[in-house]
């Protein structure tokens, strides 16, 4: 499971692509939050201006999409949580 959040000013649509099954279409609205459940890996698409982006994201991460003060580009985040969970040992 990963959650993406909207801090955009637009609604973002995304295709969320676990590994092994087909891509799944979502729309994050403006201040919208979202888990997003698989089993073993997941990329996240989306379209930046004219380019589609692609992105790996870890399981049990936080992510934002949010506007870059350096180059106004839409970018996905991954918000620190203090460390990785997936890699803990006390995970449960």
């Amino acid at each position: 499971m990963v959650v993406l959040s909207n801090r955009t000013t637009e609604a973002m649509t995304i295709s969320a692509i676990p590994k092994g099954k087909p891509a799944r279409t979502l729309t994050l609205g403006t201040g919208d939050s979202r888990p997003i459940f698989f089993d073993q890996q997941l990329r996240i698409r989306y379209q930046q201006g004219e380019a589609s982006q692609e992105q790996l994201l870890e399981s049990y991460g936080v992510y934002y999409f949010g506007i870059s003060p350096v180059d106004s580009m839409i970018k996905l985040q991954q918000i620190g949580l203090g460390g990785l969970i997936s890699q803990s040992a006390d995970r449960r």
